[in-house]
């Protein structure tokens, strides 16, 4: 009996990350553990809100690891646009400003998680490591009935 490659409607969808973060050993760090866990996929990233904007143009993620200070703006200025462009997409906020109005901020511009880079790097590893299987376990991606956007609209001046 031959095998056969599953088809495209059977195969699970991507399961991408981006990392959003003005730090290049930050990000070179986070893609060297975040690589590792099995069901992602591939791994993005933006050092600002502009660059953001345009990775999500071509290839919108499952999941964004964002930290709060950017050189153009405030990480959880992003949110809004993010949520607007795919209200699925799944938001940690990974930052060394982790005061609780800032937790409280971003949680109610729709993050998902609000982790301290100092002491909370495991949760943050293990939140995509359920989300990875989660996203594998219902045979892919969440976002698969979206419909497509090829286009993010630019940000306007409340957003930014």
């Amino acid at each position: 009996m031959a095998c056969a490659l599953p088809t495209q409607q059977h195969r699970p969808m991507a399961f991408n990350i981006l990392i959003v973060d003005d730090s290049a050993q930050v990000r070179a760090s986070l893609i060297g553990l975040l690589e590792r866990i099995a069901g992602v996929d591939a791994i993005d990233q933006a050092a600002s809100i502009a660059q953001a904007v345009l990775r999500i143009q071509l290839q919108p993620p499952a999941l964004v690891v964002l930290d709060l200070r950017l050189p153009d703006g405030l990480g959880c200025d992003l949110i809004p646009i993010l949520k607007r462009h795919e209200p699925r997409i799944r938001i940690a906020i990974l930052t060394f400003h982790a005061d609780d109005s800032y937790r409280k901020k971003c949680l109610a511009l729709g993050s998902h998680w609000f982790f301290d880079k100092a002491t909370q790097c495991d949760d943050l590893f293990e939140v995509i490591q359920q989300e990875a299987k989660l996203n594998a376990s219902i045979g892919g991606d969440r976002q698969q009935d979206r419909p497509q956007r090829p286009f993010l609209a630019p940000p306007t001046p409340a957003d930014v």
